[in-house]
Protein backbone atom coordinates (compact mmCIF):
# COMPACT_ATOMS: atom_id res chain seq x y z
CA UNK A 1 0.00 0.00 0.00
CA UNK A 2 1.10 3.59 -0.84
CA UNK A 3 1.89 5.61 2.16
CA UNK A 4 2.23 9.57 1.31
CA UNK A 5 2.10 11.65 4.17
CA UNK A 6 2.83 15.49 4.97
CA UNK A 7 2.11 15.50 8.66
CA UNK A 8 3.38 11.92 9.30
CA UNK A 9 6.51 11.60 11.69
CA UNK A 10 7.07 15.16 11.37
CA UNK A 11 8.94 15.18 14.83
CA UNK A 12 11.36 12.76 13.07
CA UNK A 13 11.90 14.30 10.01
CA UNK A 14 12.61 17.36 12.00
CA UNK A 15 15.22 15.28 14.23
CA UNK A 16 16.47 13.75 10.30
CA UNK A 17 17.63 17.67 9.69
CA UNK A 18 14.77 18.50 7.24
CA UNK A 19 13.14 21.18 8.04
CA UNK A 20 11.36 23.83 5.76
CA UNK A 21 11.90 27.47 6.33
CA UNK A 22 8.80 29.76 6.32
CA UNK A 23 8.31 31.57 3.61
CA UNK A 24 9.25 35.01 3.42
CA UNK A 25 10.51 34.37 7.32
CA UNK A 26 13.28 36.43 8.44
CA UNK A 27 16.94 35.20 8.23
CA UNK A 28 18.30 33.21 10.83
CA UNK A 29 21.48 34.90 11.27
CA UNK A 30 21.19 38.37 9.68
CA UNK A 31 23.93 38.32 6.96
CA UNK A 32 22.74 41.12 5.03
CA UNK A 33 26.06 43.53 4.78
CA UNK A 34 25.68 46.63 7.23
CA UNK A 35 25.03 50.44 5.49
CA UNK A 36 25.65 53.11 8.04
CA UNK A 37 26.64 50.73 10.91
CA UNK A 38 23.07 49.17 10.38
CA UNK A 39 22.56 45.61 8.56
CA UNK A 40 19.31 45.74 6.58
CA UNK A 41 16.29 43.59 7.01
CA UNK A 42 16.91 39.84 5.73
CA UNK A 43 14.88 37.25 3.96
CA UNK A 44 15.68 34.10 3.50
CA UNK A 45 15.05 32.39 0.24
CA UNK A 46 13.85 29.25 -0.05
CA UNK A 47 16.64 27.44 -2.87
CA UNK A 48 16.94 23.78 -3.99
CA UNK A 49 19.90 21.30 -2.40
CA UNK A 50 23.24 21.88 -4.30
CA UNK A 51 22.04 25.41 -5.76
CA UNK A 52 24.91 28.10 -5.79
CA UNK A 53 22.14 30.97 -5.98
CA UNK A 54 21.87 33.39 -3.08
CA UNK A 55 19.71 31.96 -0.50
CA UNK A 56 18.72 35.00 1.06
CA UNK A 57 17.87 38.99 0.29
CA UNK A 58 18.36 42.41 1.67
CA UNK A 59 15.98 44.94 1.82
CA UNK A 60 17.90 47.99 -0.20
CA UNK A 61 14.78 50.12 0.68
CA UNK A 62 17.61 52.52 2.40
CA UNK A 63 20.27 52.43 -0.16
CA UNK A 64 19.40 55.21 -2.98
CA UNK A 65 21.44 53.73 -5.75
CA UNK A 66 22.55 50.26 -4.09
CA UNK A 67 20.93 47.07 -5.72
CA UNK A 68 21.06 43.81 -5.32
CA UNK A 69 20.33 40.53 -3.08
CA UNK A 70 23.06 42.08 -0.63
CA UNK A 71 22.26 45.80 -1.84
CA UNK A 72 26.05 46.04 -2.23
CA UNK A 73 25.82 46.46 -6.39
CA UNK A 74 25.28 50.03 -8.00
CA UNK A 75 22.69 50.49 -10.10
CA UNK A 76 24.02 52.16 -13.76
CA UNK A 77 21.34 54.46 -13.76
CA UNK A 78 20.72 56.52 -10.06
CA UNK A 79 17.00 56.66 -9.80
CA UNK A 80 15.57 59.84 -9.16
CA UNK A 81 14.01 61.26 -5.78
CA UNK A 82 11.43 58.93 -5.28
CA UNK A 83 12.02 56.35 -8.72
CA UNK A 84 13.96 53.57 -6.26
CA UNK A 85 10.79 51.08 -5.15
CA UNK A 86 11.15 47.85 -3.58
CA UNK A 87 8.51 45.01 -2.35
CA UNK A 88 10.03 42.46 -0.75
CA UNK A 89 7.81 39.38 1.34
CA UNK A 90 4.32 37.69 0.75
CA UNK A 91 2.55 40.98 0.51
CA UNK A 92 4.02 41.46 -2.95
CA UNK A 93 2.74 38.80 -4.37
CA UNK A 94 0.77 41.33 -6.44
CA UNK A 95 1.19 44.89 -7.27
CA UNK A 96 1.95 47.16 -9.81
CA UNK A 97 4.95 49.70 -11.43
CA UNK A 98 3.76 52.73 -13.10
CA UNK A 99 5.51 55.50 -14.95
CA UNK A 100 5.16 59.06 -13.29
CA UNK A 101 2.13 60.86 -13.75
CA UNK A 102 0.00 57.82 -15.20
CA UNK A 103 -1.71 58.25 -17.68
CA UNK A 104 -0.47 61.69 -18.03
CA UNK A 105 2.81 62.66 -19.38
CA UNK A 106 6.07 61.05 -17.76
CA UNK A 107 8.87 63.66 -16.93
CA UNK A 108 11.99 63.89 -18.74
CA UNK A 109 15.45 62.51 -17.04
CA UNK A 110 13.18 60.35 -15.44
CA UNK A 111 14.81 56.91 -13.63
CA UNK A 112 13.04 54.76 -11.70
CA UNK A 113 14.25 51.46 -10.04
CA UNK A 114 11.91 48.84 -8.76
CA UNK A 115 13.44 45.33 -7.16
CA UNK A 116 10.83 42.57 -6.72
CA UNK A 117 11.35 39.31 -4.25
CA UNK A 118 8.57 37.11 -3.69
CA UNK A 119 9.25 34.42 -1.59
CA UNK A 120 8.03 30.64 -2.96
CA UNK A 121 7.25 32.30 -6.44
CA UNK A 122 7.57 29.95 -9.23
CA UNK A 123 6.44 32.44 -12.12
CA UNK A 124 5.25 36.12 -12.34
CA UNK A 125 3.07 37.10 -15.01
CA UNK A 126 3.20 40.79 -16.06
CA UNK A 127 0.25 42.21 -18.00
CA UNK A 128 0.23 45.92 -19.57
CA UNK A 129 -2.71 47.63 -18.20
CA UNK A 130 -4.98 48.60 -21.40
CA UNK A 131 -7.42 51.44 -19.70
CA UNK A 132 -4.31 54.16 -19.92
CA UNK A 133 -3.03 52.78 -23.35
CA UNK A 134 0.84 52.39 -23.89
CA UNK A 135 3.78 54.99 -24.92
CA UNK A 136 7.42 55.07 -24.69
CA UNK A 137 9.46 57.00 -27.17
CA UNK A 138 11.33 54.95 -29.42
CA UNK A 139 14.79 54.60 -29.21
CA UNK A 140 15.45 57.41 -26.51
CA UNK A 141 13.01 56.00 -23.45
CA UNK A 142 13.17 52.89 -22.03
CA UNK A 143 11.44 50.03 -20.39
CA UNK A 144 13.61 47.02 -19.00
CA UNK A 145 11.75 43.80 -16.83
CA UNK A 146 14.10 40.60 -15.99
CA UNK A 147 15.22 38.07 -13.63
CA UNK A 148 17.33 38.14 -10.70
CA UNK A 149 17.59 42.12 -8.53
CA UNK A 150 20.64 43.16 -10.09
CA UNK A 151 21.91 44.37 -13.50
CA UNK A 152 24.65 45.69 -15.33
CA UNK A 153 25.20 48.71 -18.37
CA UNK A 154 26.57 45.69 -20.23
CA UNK A 155 23.32 43.78 -19.76
CA UNK A 156 20.90 46.39 -20.57
CA UNK A 157 22.54 47.94 -24.03
CA UNK A 158 22.40 44.16 -24.80
CA UNK A 159 18.77 43.91 -24.27
CA UNK A 160 17.62 46.08 -27.12
CA UNK A 161 15.04 43.28 -28.23
CA UNK A 162 11.70 42.77 -26.86
CA UNK A 163 13.07 39.72 -25.18
CA UNK A 164 16.88 38.23 -24.41
CA UNK A 165 18.07 35.42 -22.66
CA UNK A 166 21.79 35.49 -21.38
CA UNK A 167 24.25 32.67 -21.34
CA UNK A 168 23.09 32.69 -17.49
CA UNK A 169 19.67 31.73 -18.00
CA UNK A 170 18.57 35.24 -16.96
CA UNK A 171 15.71 36.72 -19.16
CA UNK A 172 15.24 40.48 -19.85
CA UNK A 173 12.12 42.18 -21.57
CA UNK A 174 12.54 45.56 -23.28
CA UNK A 175 9.63 47.58 -24.38
CA UNK A 176 9.26 50.59 -26.48
CA UNK A 177 7.05 51.90 -29.29
CA UNK A 178 9.31 50.01 -31.81
CA UNK A 179 10.06 46.66 -29.91
CA UNK A 180 6.38 46.52 -28.40
CA UNK A 181 5.01 46.53 -31.75
CA UNK A 182 1.28 47.39 -31.06
CA UNK A 183 -0.88 46.25 -33.50
CA UNK A 184 -4.05 47.64 -34.50
CA UNK A 185 -6.58 45.63 -32.32
CA UNK A 186 -4.12 46.20 -29.22
CA UNK A 187 -3.08 49.41 -27.37
CA UNK A 188 -0.39 48.01 -24.70
CA UNK A 189 2.17 45.26 -25.31
CA UNK A 190 1.04 41.90 -24.70
CA UNK A 191 1.40 39.94 -21.31
CA UNK A 192 4.60 38.28 -20.72
CA UNK A 193 5.91 36.01 -17.36
CA UNK A 194 9.17 35.02 -16.11
CA UNK A 195 9.84 31.85 -14.38
CA UNK A 196 11.62 33.62 -11.32
CA UNK A 197 11.18 34.09 -7.16
CA UNK A 198 13.15 37.80 -8.11
CA UNK A 199 13.09 40.26 -10.66
CA UNK A 200 13.60 44.29 -11.34
CA UNK A 201 11.88 46.75 -13.31
CA UNK A 202 13.57 50.01 -14.93
CA UNK A 203 12.06 52.88 -16.92
CA UNK A 204 14.37 55.77 -17.52
CA UNK A 205 13.66 59.10 -19.96
CA UNK A 206 16.04 61.47 -21.93
CA UNK A 207 15.36 64.81 -22.11
CA UNK A 208 13.30 65.14 -25.64
CA UNK A 209 9.57 63.56 -26.29
CA UNK A 210 7.50 63.15 -23.43
CA UNK A 211 4.47 60.07 -23.86
CA UNK A 212 1.85 58.26 -21.58
CA UNK A 213 3.91 55.92 -20.05
CA UNK A 214 2.66 52.47 -19.02
CA UNK A 215 1.45 50.83 -15.88
CA UNK A 216 2.20 47.38 -15.99
CA UNK A 217 1.07 44.79 -13.01
CA UNK A 218 2.27 41.56 -11.47
CA UNK A 219 0.57 38.23 -10.15
CA UNK A 220 2.39 35.19 -9.05
CA UNK A 221 2.29 32.01 -9.04
CA UNK A 222 3.77 31.31 -5.53
CA UNK A 223 4.25 26.67 -4.93
CA UNK A 224 3.41 25.83 -1.69
CA UNK A 225 2.62 22.38 -2.92
CA UNK A 226 4.80 19.33 -1.92
CA UNK A 227 6.01 16.83 -4.54
CA UNK A 228 3.76 13.94 -5.36
CA UNK A 229 5.54 10.42 -4.27
CA UNK A 230 5.19 7.48 -6.53
CA UNK A 231 6.05 3.48 -5.64
CA UNK A 232 6.26 4.42 -1.62
CA UNK A 233 6.97 0.75 0.02
CA UNK A 234 4.31 -0.63 2.15
CA UNK A 235 5.10 -2.00 5.44
CA UNK A 236 8.32 -4.81 4.97
CA UNK A 237 8.89 -8.24 7.34
CA UNK A 238 11.48 -10.15 7.61
CA UNK A 239 12.35 -12.42 9.89
CA UNK A 240 16.19 -12.97 11.87
CA UNK A 241 17.79 -16.47 13.09
CA UNK A 242 18.37 -15.89 17.03
CA UNK A 243 21.67 -16.24 17.77
CA UNK A 244 23.67 -16.41 14.29
CA UNK A 245 24.11 -13.14 12.42
CA UNK A 246 22.63 -10.20 14.48
CA UNK A 247 20.89 -8.37 10.73
CA UNK A 248 19.73 -9.05 7.81
CA UNK A 249 19.66 -7.09 4.55
CA UNK A 250 16.20 -5.95 3.57
CA UNK A 251 15.66 -4.89 -0.02
CA UNK A 252 13.09 -2.23 -1.86
CA UNK A 253 12.85 -0.37 -4.69
CA UNK A 254 13.14 3.30 -3.50
CA UNK A 255 10.86 5.63 -4.09
CA UNK A 256 10.29 8.61 -7.08
CA UNK A 257 8.34 11.90 -6.88
CA UNK A 258 8.02 14.76 -9.25
CA UNK A 259 6.83 17.99 -8.71
CA UNK A 260 5.55 21.32 -11.44
CA UNK A 261 8.80 23.10 -10.33
CA UNK A 262 11.66 20.63 -10.40
CA UNK A 263 14.34 19.65 -9.60
CA UNK A 264 12.74 17.76 -7.02
CA UNK A 265 16.08 16.45 -4.68
CA UNK A 266 15.46 14.03 -1.63
CA UNK A 267 16.95 12.58 1.78
CA UNK A 268 16.25 9.13 3.53
CA UNK A 269 17.14 7.33 6.64
CA UNK A 270 18.06 4.00 4.76
CA UNK A 271 19.01 2.80 1.21
CA UNK A 272 17.57 -0.16 -0.50
CA UNK A 273 20.14 -2.89 0.65
CA UNK A 274 20.58 -1.91 4.35
CA UNK A 275 20.56 -4.31 7.13
CA UNK A 276 18.28 -4.33 10.43
CA UNK A 277 18.57 -5.76 13.31
CA UNK A 278 15.29 -6.95 15.90
CA UNK A 279 12.11 -5.10 15.94
CA UNK A 280 10.57 -2.19 14.30
CA UNK A 281 12.20 0.66 12.15
CA UNK A 282 10.90 3.36 10.48
CA UNK A 283 12.16 4.24 6.94
CA UNK A 284 11.72 8.19 5.93
CA UNK A 285 12.09 9.64 2.75
CA UNK A 286 11.68 13.15 2.41
CA UNK A 287 11.22 14.81 -1.33
CA UNK A 288 11.45 18.60 -1.75
CA UNK A 289 11.05 21.13 -4.77
CA UNK A 290 13.34 24.03 -5.34
CA UNK A 291 10.98 26.05 -2.46
CA UNK A 292 11.71 23.59 0.04
CA UNK A 293 7.91 22.81 0.04
CA UNK A 294 8.28 18.43 1.28
CA UNK A 295 6.75 15.49 1.31
CA UNK A 296 7.08 12.53 3.17
CA UNK A 297 7.22 8.74 2.39
CA UNK A 298 7.55 6.45 5.32
CA UNK A 299 7.30 2.72 5.49
CA UNK A 300 8.07 0.40 8.67
CA UNK A 301 10.65 -2.72 8.61
CA UNK A 302 10.30 -5.00 11.25
CA UNK A 303 12.64 -8.03 11.97
CA UNK A 304 11.64 -10.82 13.85
CA UNK A 305 13.76 -13.21 15.63
CA UNK A 306 13.11 -17.10 14.78
CA UNK A 307 14.76 -20.13 16.27
CA UNK A 308 14.62 -23.17 13.58
CA UNK A 309 17.27 -25.38 15.31
CA UNK A 310 16.77 -28.42 17.36
CA UNK A 311 17.39 -27.94 21.24
CA UNK A 312 21.21 -29.41 22.51
CA UNK A 313 20.60 -31.81 25.07
CA UNK A 314 23.84 -32.49 27.44
CA UNK A 315 24.28 -34.74 30.17
CA UNK A 316 21.81 -37.21 28.84
CA UNK A 317 22.60 -40.52 30.19
CA UNK A 318 23.16 -43.56 28.34
CA UNK A 319 21.53 -47.00 28.89
CA UNK A 320 21.46 -48.67 32.22
CA UNK A 321 21.19 -52.22 32.58
CA UNK A 322 20.98 -54.14 36.18
CA UNK A 323 20.69 -58.17 37.13
CA UNK A 324 18.05 -59.10 39.24
CA UNK A 325 18.76 -62.76 41.01
CA UNK A 326 15.53 -64.65 41.78
CA UNK A 327 16.74 -66.43 45.19
CA UNK A 328 16.61 -62.41 46.49
CA UNK A 329 13.03 -62.34 45.32
CA UNK A 330 11.28 -65.66 46.09
CA UNK A 331 13.25 -66.22 49.43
Amino acid sequence: MEKFRFHSFILAAAAFGVCRAQLGAECVINTCPPNNGVRPPCLQRPLPAGSTDFNFVCDCSNDFDMIGHDCQSFSPSTPRDGGFLTCYGNACRNGAFHSPGYPGLYPNQWVSVYQLYIPGAARINFQFDPTGGFGIDALKDELYVGTGLAFTFDMLSEANVSRTVFPDGRVVHFFDNLTSMIGPNRVVPLPFSLETDVAFMLFRTDRNLRFAGFNLTWDAEVDTQGPTSHGCPGNIERSLEVGGIPTVQVDWIRPTANDLNPPVTFTTTHSPGSRFGLGPTVVLYIFADRFQNTAICSFTVTITGVDTRLPTVTNCPVNIGRHIYSEHIFA
